[in-house]
């Protein structure tokens, strides 16, 4: 529909590795002297609210990664976690289940796992066009509205 297909056991690979990451974000205090600014904003696909995604900040050039949950169509990364002042790239991500079930390994047939579909573009993710400037002083709230195609 909007994207590939994936199996669980790659999915889950990077779920986990995002999970724990945005669970250190949201429990992590950081305890340094970097300059760091909350951000928020609205995240909707198809003119709807996503919900169950991620989004993530990645510095061009100089700066701090940053991410957080995208929750009924919203995301906050308080400025504790957030990321430092800069341009960055930004990633949304969300999966769903595709009602297919594959073994985890064809020698534990009986052990099956959900085939998932990342639902976003490749245009916002693996290929993001997105792109946000944070500011130091200023209110750091973006709207993304993402399209299908």
């Amino acid at each position: 529909m909007f994207g590939k297909s994936r199996c669980v056991p790659r999915r889950a690979a990077l779920a986990v590795g995002v999970a724990s990451w945005v669970a250190c974000l949201s429990g992590c205090e950081s305890g340094d002297d970097i300059p760091r600014v909350e951000v928020t904003g609205e995240v909707t696909l198809v003119e709807q609210p996503l919900d169950d995604a991620v989004i993530l900040l990645s510095p061009i050039g100089a700066g701090l990664s940053a991410g957080g949950k995208v929750q009924a169509g919203t995301f906050r990364i308080e400025r504790d976690r957030g990321p430092s002042p800069g341009r960055y790239r930004v990633e949304i991500t969300a999966y769903q289940p595709t009602g297919k079930r594959v073994p985890v390994d064809p020698s534990t047939p009986n052990e099956l796992v959900d085939v998932t579909k990342q639902i976003i573009p490749a245009r916002y993710n693996e290929q993001s066009e997105l792109e946000v400037e944070l500011s130091a002083d200023g209110e750091n709230h973006f709207p993304f509205h993402l399209e299908a195609r």
